[in-house]
């Protein structure tokens, strides 16, 4: 009898997404700016690269879990940040995701075995959104010149994964 590989998905709450977006684009403006300009962003598009493979969820035996009954894992989101890269129609970008830890609070993810070694593998759905750069000095009244595109990354969805090792 094959078990199908039970996955499991959770939505980055809202506020976080935005907090990251806005942080990423605060940087983006900062980059070597003077204060002689102030600047604006507006939203040019959205791609999202579905399911990107950021590992196992740290705090896990090396050899995995047994459950010798069902047993669940509990995830949260942190942990040492890893480099992916994503591919979407906007060009290739590489940056650092957090797989989550598991520890004894959190997120419930079921196993769907019992009896044999298991790991909690992540995968997230990585939101870019690209930009469009405008500014115009802050003195006078002169009109805004556009500079260029920037991008936001940033992870929407997290997808659970209880693999046999």
């Amino acid at each position: 009898m094959h078990k199908k590989l039970e996955a499991f998905v959770i939505p980055v709450p809202q506020e976080e997404i935005d907090r990251e977006e806005q942080q990423q684009l605060k940087q983006q403006n900062s980059k070597g700016r003077t204060p002689l300009y102030e600047y604006k962003n507006e939203l040019a598009g959205t791609q999202i690269a579905k399911k990107v493979k950021i590992g196992y969820a740290e705090g896990q035996p090396a050899k995995g879990t047994i459950f010798h009954s069902p047993g669940s894992f509990y995830w949260s989101d942190g942990g040492s940040k890893v480099t992916v890269t994503i591919t979407v129609a906007y060009g290739a970008y590489s940056l650092g995701v957090t797989p989550g830890t598991v520890n004894g609070t959190g997120v419930v993810v079921k196993s769907p075995y019992t009896g044999q070694a298991v790991k909690l593998l992540i995968h997230k759905d990585i939101e870019v959104k690209k930009y469009k750069q405008y500014r115009k000095a802050v003195i006078g009244s002169g009109p805004w010149e556009y500079v260029g595109d920037v991008y936001t990354k940033v992870p929407v969805l997290n997808h659970f994964t209880v693999v046999k090792v």
